[in-house]
């Protein structure tokens, strides 16, 4: 037993020494998607709303070896999209259009936990699970009607402002694939895709109709690792 005890202390020992332990701060951009699935599917599908937002943190890259690795990482990450509709209708000669623009930010703590492969010392492969908070959320519309009647046209504009998250899903369970190229100075670039697993909403069936809505976000950032191991 002793001896058992031993050689598990040793090889502990050997594991602990050989660990390589880099951190850094990252700050990018997010394009985000929201893709909606509705059953049964609707005549008209409706359209997927995008738009930019931004992240910025940190991580941590334990490497347990030349090729493998744990990268925790702790980001403020927001998703911005935007929708713009028009509808018009005719009625006993008065024609009505109404076009509307509308934007929404969700506001997350995004917690990724990746598997670092490094096929060179300078190019890594991230991939594992990512849980996003949500944080808050931002939506605002301004919507400008016409109508149109012999000839003669009057316009009414309309805005509002709503920052409730009411109905959204306060945590969000993502899975993460991406890859970094970093320079000798430590100077690193990142490419990365999150996809939602779970819903955007917590309700999820309406009447006769499951209506599902997952994030897709891809990230663009630029890296520092201030501290090598």
């Amino acid at each position: 037993m002793k001896k058992l005890l031993m050689v598990a202390g040793g090889l502990m020992f050997t594991t602990m020494t050989f660990a390589q332990l880099n951190i850094g701060a990252k700050v990018g951009l997010n394009y985000s998607s929201y893709g909606t699935k509705v059953d049964p599917e609707p005549e008209e599908s409706p359209e997927s709303a995008s738009g930019i937002g931004f992240h910025l943190g940190g991580y941590a890259e334990i490497m347990f070896s030349d090729m493998i690795g744990f990268r925790p990482e702790v980001l403020f990450s927001t998703r911005g999209t935007k929708d713009d509709s028009e509808s018009t209708f005719d009625l006993l000669g008065t024609t009505v259009r109404t076009e509307t623009e509308s934007t929404n930010t969700l506001s997350y703590l995004e917690v990724p936990l990746l598997l670092t492969i490094k096929p060179s010392e300078s190019f890594g492969i991230h991939v594992g699970p990512g849980f996003g908070l949500l944080m808050g959320n931002k939506s605002k519309f301004e919507s400008t009607t016409s109508t149109t009647t012999g000839g003669t046209t009057t316009s009414t504009s309309t805005s509002g402002e709503e920052t409730s998250t009411e109905g959204l899903r306060g945590m969000e369970l993502g899975a993460v694939v991406g890859f970094a190229y970093e320079l000798e100075g430590g100077l690193n670039f990142g490419l990365r895709y999150w996809r939602g697993l779970s819903t955007l909403n917590e309700e999820t069936d309406f009447g006769a109709a499951t209506v599902k809505t997952n994030a897709n976000v891809i990230q663009f950032s630029i890296g520092y690792t201030f501290i090598k191991g």
